[in-house]
């Protein structure tokens, strides 16, 4: 469980013109936030989505960065601890990323999400949980088909399995929308946020 942050002193210039779009990531990212929302708004259990965005994040960096099968078990062996250095990192850039995003758009997008599909954290039983667990691992298999079928880069696919996480830790209220719109709009300031811990892991493990 992820704990709520204050929002970070961030800078809007403009909320509407002068946003420059990231074409193949906004692809990635579309695929992405098409399949999952679609999901948790079929009922879905948010925490097990968001474990499943996690967990391919974790998947798409490892094989990108040539990690071993062996090393790569071990990382998605404990994914909670290095998740939350690479949340940390990222949020502790925030204030460096680009200061043009589209507010009103990701306002929008959480608000309906959140009241109209009445997307929100729940509880579940053991049996439930086993049952939306092995669901969402096979849409995160056929996810990353599709992904891969569209010839989507590596790099995208990881950034969006970030920012789609985040976005839905957002509906939970676990960020605040002006986080998030920064993150939306800045895929590769993200990237460069969580890079140096990512190396530091790799090397660690393939050690």
């Amino acid at each position: 469980m992820f704990r709520m942050r204050g929002s970070k002193n961030l800078k809007i210039a403009d909320t509407t013109d002068g946003a420059v779009r990231d074409e193949p990531f906004e692809h990635a990212f579309a695929i992405i936030d098409s399949c999952f929302i679609g999901a948790l708004i079929s009922g879905a259990s948010v925490e097990c989505v968001k474990a499943a965005l996690s967990y391919g994040f974790l998947q798409v960096a490892g094989a990108r960065r040539d990690l071993s099968r062996a090393a790569q078990n071990g990382w998605l062996g404990e994914p909670e601890f290095i998740w939350q250095l690479i949340i940390d990192a990222m949020i502790d850039e925030l204030e460096n990323f680009g200061d043009v995003f589209d507010l009103d758009e990701a306002e929008f997008d959480v608000e309906f999400l959140r009241n109209e599909c009445r997307i929100a954290q729940g509880s579940l039983s053991e049996f439930e949980e086993r049952r939306h667990s092995k669901i969402c691992h096979l849409l995160l298999q056929q996810c990353l088909e599709t992904l891969s079928r569209s010839l989507a880069d590596a790099r995208d696919v990881e950034i969006a399995f970030l920012v789609e996480w985040m976005k839905i830790a957002t509906i939970c209220g676990e960020f605040s929308v002006d986080e998030f719109a920064a993150v939306r709009a800045n895929p590769s300031e993200v990237e460069a946020s969580y890079s140096r811990v990512i190396e530091q892991q790799v090397e660690e493990l393939s050690s």
